[in-house]
């Protein structure tokens, strides 16, 4: 029998997509070679500080959103963060870098 497939979208500084892979993991751990993962990366945080500073405003901001990816983690197991994400450590973009031609390595 064919594997199931799934499709898989995620972004590194998002806590759902932290908790999903988890879940993932958990899968893949139990049915091995019955599922066949297509993984996508989605820049869901391109922009931290427009993204935070407008969905965030009135609500704590940077603060208030650090507390929020806390309290999402804690809904699940082993699924550490440390205190000072969002709020002392400010990632700026989830994107991947653009890298001109010219200084890639030959």
């Amino acid at each position: 029998m064919a594997p199931v497939q799934l499709v898989h979208f995620s972004d590194i500084l998002c806590v759902w997509a932290y908790a999903g892979q988890t879940i993932l993991d958990k899968i893949v751990a139990k049915v091995g070679n019955d599922v066949s993962i297509d993984f996508h990366f989605c820049s869901a945080f391109a922009d931290t500080e427009a993204k935070i500073t407008e969905q965030w405003k009135g609500r704590g901001g940077f603060q208030g959103y650090g507390k929020h990816v806390r309290d999402v983690a804690n809904q699940f197991e082993n699924l550490p963060i440390h205190h000072d994400t969002w709020t002392t450590t400010r990632p700026s973009s989830s994107a991947s870098p653009r890298v001109h031609q010219s200084d890639r390595a030959c």
